[in-house]
């Protein structure tokens, strides 16, 4: 396949990395480029807790100190709908089933059906084609209907597909 692998590569070092990046860009041919992150790099509190601090809403830098919204009278979020709805209609239909290839707290909140069915909601860990193809496999072979959830991180979108 003659593909050129480059890496890895201290992602956080942006002089590093843009000189790499120039000195690639022009080879002919297929090229990997493998950089090397931290997860919330630079800030204390994220680089401890990644994963709670994937989206933390609304904070104070210095502390850290998460600030707590008022949400009386505002209607629900539409993904605790979308959650909800998704264990109301599983608890109806036992063939019902949830997937995912994201974090299924953020913005999709699967983790309502994964609490509450854990046999029945299935994270495929950030590979939204196989989160079809797995379900559709499902589908397929033993009658289940799946709702897959993929939010796109770069518009804020979250798509969900009902397979029947």
């Amino acid at each position: 396949m003659n593909i050129r692998y480059f890496g890895p590569i201290d992602g956080h070092d942006v002089k590093n990395l843009t000189r790499v990046l120039r000195d690639i860009k022009d080879l002919q041919g297929p090229k990997i480029l493998h950089l090397h992150t931290v997860k919330g790099k630079g800030f204390a509190p994220a680089e401890k807790h990644a994963t709670e601090w994937h989206a933390p809403g609304k904070f104070d830098p210095v502390t850290g100190e998460r600030f707590i919204v008022n949400t009386e009278g505002i209607p629900p979020l539409y993904q605790d709908v979308f959650g909800n709805t998704l264990v109301e209609l599983a608890e109806a239909n036992s063939k019902i089933f949830g997937v995912t290839p994201a974090m299924p707290w953020i913005r999709i909140s699967m983790n309502i059906l994964m609490s509450k069915m854990p046999g029945r909601a299935f994270d495929v860990g950030i590979a939204e084609g196989h989160a079809v193809t797995f379900s559709g496999v499902w589908q397929k072979m033993a009658c289940f209907h799946s709702a897959i959830s993929i939010h796109h991180s770069c518009n804020e979108h979250t798509i969900i597909l009902f397979m029947t």
